[in-house]
């Protein structure tokens, strides 16, 4: 190979490395417009309380009161709970037979 040649391919490199700039500027330009857009529609959640984090109160009076009759952490049956329903004002209220609502709302506490 010549000088000229070599001269050539190395313009042809310079080129090509100008291009490939130019393009990664426009590429980045765009990365950080989807960037802000996608901020502007879901903000990032920080943090997320894990399983047994989340400290709010059940929404039920049924809820509130399991959450305390099994805070103890003693073994109750459906029937036990029944009976301790029944003595609770805001639940025996609302639940004449509180049994079939306190089964059913354990089964979707699993």
């Amino acid at each position: 190979m010549d000088a000229k040649t070599i001269r050539n391919m190395l313009q042809a490199v310079r080129a090509e490395r100008k291009r490939l700039s130019d393009r990664d500027a426009v590429l980045k330009e765009r990365e950080d417009t989807l960037l802000t857009w996608l901020k502007e529609e879901a903000p990032e959640q920080t943090s997320l309380p894990l399983n047994g984090e989340d400290k709010r109160q059940p929404a039920t009076a049924l809820g509130r009161f399991l959450e305390r009759a099994l805070s103890t952490g003693v073994k109750q049956t459906t029937d036990e709970l029944s009976v301790l329903a029944q003595a609770d004002p805001e639940v025996s209220e609302k639940y004449a037979k509180p049994a079939k609502a306190i089964n059913f709302t354990l089964q979707g506490w699993k």
